[in-house]
């Protein structure tokens, strides 16, 4: 069960299909989890999406709310042995725009999935390919929400008020130790919440061994954002 830095999780997912190691794909889908456990302190404030009292449910609610997003774009950028530097586009229900650049910011790969079919732009040009992505990732994502996968994720807090591009957002920071198959290691993460939203705007996660030491994942939640067949 997958914990909640779960929209790099959801991101992060498709470099499952261009090109980085099974390794490096396990690291960073581990980032993208989601659940939550205990308590941490509370503080008041406006709107829906001040914090309750509750942490992990403020946590889970700004998930919800992500996920029901029509759109939405991350920029992640992942330090250890092997840099990841990526973008990816979403649009419901089932299209994606995904950008890999190398350490000095230049492209070096772009892929595009809509549906069943994925385009890899190659040598400048476009080819199309089968898509290797469950189109119903969304689906299965919702359902990892329950209180069973919550179990995973320990030492819930609030720890205070913070700025995402100059918007209010509440931070919490979280720590998962429990390790399996798709999560080799365990990871401290924290997560800003947007004031005015509630909606997740940041995430950074610190993983205690493997090749990848960390990763730091910023969304765009409000740009106008299109996808479509290149060819």
């Amino acid at each position: 069960m997958k914990n909640l830095p779960l929209i790099a999780l959801f991101c992060l997912t498709f470099t499952l299909g261009c090109g980085l190691s099974g390794k490096l794909a396990n690291l960073t889908s581990n980032s993208g989890s989601s659940n939550g456990s205990t308590s941490g302190p509370g503080t008041s404030g406006g709107g829906s999406s001040a914090p309750t009292g509750d942490p992990r449910d403020d946590i889970i609610r700004a998930s919800h709310k992500f996920l029901d997003l029509p759109k939405f774009s991350g920029k992640m950028d992942g330090t250890g042995k092997t840099e990841l530097h990526m973008k990816l586009e979403y649009v419901k229900p089932d299209r994606y725009h995904m950008y890999m650049y190398d350490p000095s910011g230049q492209p070096k790969t772009e892929t595009i999935i809509i549906g069943g079919d994925m385009y890899v732009k190659m040598g400048g040009q476009w080819r199309k390919f089968p898509s290797t992505v469950k189109t119903d990732m969304l689906g299965n994502m919702k359902q990892m929400f329950n209180e069973e996968g919550l179990k995973t994720v320990e030492n819930v807090q609030y720890v205070g008020e913070d700025q995402v591009d100059g918007q209010k957002a509440y931070v919490y920071s979280y720590h998962n130790t429990h390790t399996d198959t798709t999560v080799p290691y365990p990871f401290t993460s924290k997560i800003w919440i947007g004031a005015n939203d509630g909606v997740p705007k940041k995430l950074e996660v610190i993983y205690e061994g493997g090749d990848l030491k960390s990763m730091n994942v910023v969304y765009d939640t409000t740009s106008d954002i299109t996808i479509e067949p290149p060819v």
